[in-house]
Order: C-alpha cells, then sequence, then structure tokens
C-alpha cells in the first residue's frame, strides 16, 4: 500500500510538513496513547513506529501494524473529534513533523485532493484490519502473517517485526512463533532473525509453502528459482 507522501504531490505535501513541528522520539517512546484525545496528527520522517491496542482487562496488547517513513498517524481521532484507537510506539529512533488538529484540518480544507487519500487510505487499512483472519491453526496465521507482511528488500523480501510483535500481530504465543519460524528456517523459506526482522528468501516459494503445506522447500533466495520466474501452478 502506497504511504500518504507517496499519494500527494510533493508540492502540497511539502506544504503540510511546513505546518508542523519537527519532533524525535526514542525507542519504545510514545508517539500517541489509546483513550487520548486527538490533538494532532504526525507525519513519520524516518525510523518506524508500532501501532498497538490493549486487549481485554489491558495487560495485553494487539499488534495492528508498524507504519514507516511517509506515513500519516493519527488521522482518524482528528478527522472525527473523538479519542485514539491505539498506541503508537517508537521501534527505534524516529524523527516526525507533528501538525496540529486545528492546522491539519484548515489544510485538509484548502487541500480536497489530501483529504481524498487521507480518507481513503485510512479506509484500506481499516479493511485490512477487519478482513484478517483469526481463525485456522496457530502455525498457518503465522506463515500467513509472514506473507501479507513481507515487503520487497532488492532481491530478498523482509518482515519488518519481532518475532514477539508476529505473535501479537496474529494472536499467539512467541513459543509458536519461534517453532513455526525454526521449521521455515529449515525448508529454506525464511533466514536468519535479524534485528527488528525476518527475511524472506523468495515469497512466491512461502506462499507455494502455505497453499500446499509443509513439504514444499524454498529455493533460498535462487534467481533461477522456477516458481519466482513461472508460479507454482507447473511445479506442485
Amino acid at each position: 500500500m502506497d504511504t500518504f507522501e507517496d499519494s500527494l504531490d510533493p508540492e502540497e505535501f511539502g506544504r503540510l510538513l511546513r505546518l508542523g513541528t519537527e519532533v524525535s522520539y526514542r525507542r519504545g517512546n510514545q508517539l500517541m496513547r489509546h483513550g487520548e484525545r486527538g490533538d494532532c496528527v504526525m507525519v513519520l520522517r524516518s525510523g518506524q513506529v508500532r501501532v498497538v491496542k490493549p486487549e481485554g482487562d489491558g495487560q495485553s496488547w494487539k499488534l495492528l501494524g508498524v507504519r514507516g517513513a511517509g506515513e500519516l498517524l493519527g488521522e482518524r481521532a482528528v478527522l472525527w473529534f473523538g479519542e485514539r484507537t491505539a498506541t503508537v510506539e517508537a521501534r527505534g529512533p524516529v524523527l516526525a513533523v507533528k501538525v496540529a488538529r486545528g492546522v491539519f484540518q484548515d489544510f485538509l480544507r484548502e487541500h480536497p485532493r489530501s483529504r481524498e487519500v487521507c480518507t481513503r487510505l485510512l479506509a484500506i487499512r481499516t479493511d485490512r484490519y477487519e478482513s484478517r483472519s483469526l481463525s485456522g491453526k496457530p502455525a498457518d496465521r503465522v506463515r500467513q502473517a509472514l506473507i501479507e507482511l513481507a515487503e520487497p528488500r532488492g532481491a530478498w523480501w523482509e518482515v519488518p517485526l519481532t518475532q514477539v510483535e508476529i505473535g501479537m500481530y496474529v494472536q499467539v504465543s512467541k513459543a509458536v512463533v519461534q517453532r513455526t519460524v525454526r521449521k521455515l528456517r529449515g525448508a529454506g523459506l525464511v533466514g536468519k532473525a535479524g534485528r527488528g526482522s525476518l527475511p524472506v528468501p523468495c515469497l512466491p516459494c512461502l506462499r507455494k509453502a502455505q497453499k500446499y503445506g509443509q513439504g514444499v522447500r524454498g529455493c533460498r533466495g535462487d534467481r533461477g528459482c522456477a516458481v519466482r520466474l513461472h508460479g507454482d501452478s507447473e511445479y506442485r
């Protein structure tokens, strides 16, 4: 999905940035808190944040997603004069531009295209969250999450989450994630976990494994992979 920045005219996006104030955060700092009044939006300039929502008694958290540079945060509460529906936490050093609610609303009134982009991206994100399946076997849910979250990184792909965060995303324990990832690594379908991410050598191979079962082995990033070049239908 394109970011807010990707979807706007560069001149219009630059104008929005000039209306705000640059702010920085360290790993673990909260940019926004669930239940607070929506008094601003933020545009991420660098770093990543995770968006989480309290579950049940508030002692556990569900991961809604990870956002990176170019993303707009906090627009739901600002657009509809409500409270924050989630907490936003820095996964590492983060630089953002903070725009006050009234200033942002004035900007949207003056730039209808930006309002359209804002509401469209919010709707897409909401639909994606509501359609996320938490049914099925835990290991299947982990594999499906890796497929959904994998982002291109050169010749490979990368899931920008820790194993704990993957568990939060699909509501399974860390032990289940570790066991599933261990099996996938043995089959050449994922690489060794890095700091805050999990490499996927070949996303088409991982999709094939999810479709046909655990007997499928990955190409470990081979550029000549038949599944990558031709699809899985001819290579079952």
